[in-house]
């Protein structure tokens, strides 16, 4: 598997260093990019957003999606990993994860209806939640058509 790493200029510095550090190098690019206002890399069967969109408003959370929407083919898969707030009123370390957010990102946790709306708007169709081992749980959505 190979893969692209993108990421702003001033982190790529750090990310070739980790990679390298756990001989990853070979498989992954690290390409400079800003997914407000540059093109991601196209024709991925995947795209990865991990710990992303919890940290962006609706309008940029939307703005990321479109972007990635844009450069994935339409038999691609984008995987998004965040910790996704229950529907009820149920305690889940995700409610606390929130809380913590809200102080200092524009953006906040979701439940898993307000991913697929975001979803669903900037042309995914998503699939029910999976959990994964800790807090978090993984949306896989592909192209709508």
């Amino acid at each position: 598997m190979h893969g692209i790493l993108t990421e702003l200029d001033r982190a790529l510095p750090g990310a070739r260093t980790h990679l390298a550090a756990n001989g990853l190098a070979d498989r992954c690019d690290v390409v400079a990019c800003d997914f407000f206002t540059d093109p991601l890399p196209p024709g991925a069967r995947g795209y990865l957003l991990a710990h992303v969109i919890h940290n962006w408003n609706d309008a940029q959370a939307l703005a990321i999606l479109r972007a990635v929407r844009a450069a994935i083919p339409d038999n691609g898969r984008l995987l998004l990993v965040e910790a996704i707030i229950p529907d009820d009123d149920s305690p889940h370390l995700a409610k606390d994860l929130d809380i913590r957010l809200l102080t200092i990102l524009p953006g906040g946790g979701r439940t898993e209806s307000e991913y697929a709306r975001l979803l669903a708007e900037a042309g995914f169709r998503p699939e029910p939640a999976a959990g994964l081992a800790r807090i978090e749980s993984v949306i896989a959505a592909t192209p709508a058509n």
